[in-house]
């Protein structure tokens, strides 16, 4: 029969080899001379180990050491971040974060294209002001709405604010010909 003491003494020494277990790595020590510098991934795939190497382009010259640790409970091809060490020949260290992977959780904000502002104010013909105001920008550009001297919208049969068709005439004090679009709008809904 094994004695408390004897138990006891056991079950310290699992604890002791466990939480060994769970320790990080040690990075490895810097190299002496010039060459290639040592590198070290921790949990994080070699590929992507790599990528975070090319990162540092010219500097690779005057490094001795890279350790590259995952940062994240894991790491894996598709997504991941990890702390990186750079330790330089000089012996200064600097760390920095590098991440990868799956696009954020949230779309990309949808730049707004803001149209010309209008030079005159138009003549709405059947149409609701805003869907109005509408029409007239979305033929203009930047070099011809500082030359337009009369803007005609008019709506070909009823416009509402959700859906409509008509045209718009442009005409212009700097002598161009007038200029006539067409045009239609319908909201989904």
């Amino acid at each position: 029969m094994i004695g408390a003491r004897a138990l006891a003494s056991m079950a310290i020494a699992l604890v002791a080899l466990g939480s060994l277990g769970c320790e990080p790595e040690a990075a490895p020590a810097a190299p002496a001379g010039g060459g290639a510098p040592q590198v070290g991934c921790q949990g994080v795939p070699d590929s992507i180990c790599k990528q975070a190497l090319d990162t540092m382009g010219a500097a690779q010259g005057t490094v001795a050491q890279v350790v590259v640790q995952c940062s994240q409970p894991v790491c894996t091809e598709q997504s991941g971040e990890a702390d990186v060490l750079i330790v330089f020949r000089d012996g200064r260290q600097t760390t920095s974060t590098y991440g990868w992977g799956a696009a954020p959780a949230f779309p990309e904000p949808i730049p707004v294209i803001t149209p010309p502002a209008l030079a005159v104010q138009p003549q709405c013909q059947g149409l609701p002001f805003q869907q109005c105001i509408d029409m007239a920008t979305n033929g203009l550009d930047g070099s011809t709405a500082d030359a337009v001297g009369k803007i005609t919208v008019h709506c070909s049969a009823v416009c509402t604010p959700t859906d409509g068709s008509g045209e718009t005439t442009y005409e212009f004090v700097d002598g161009r010909p007038r200029v006539t679009v067409g045009w239609n709008y319908q909201s989904g809904g």
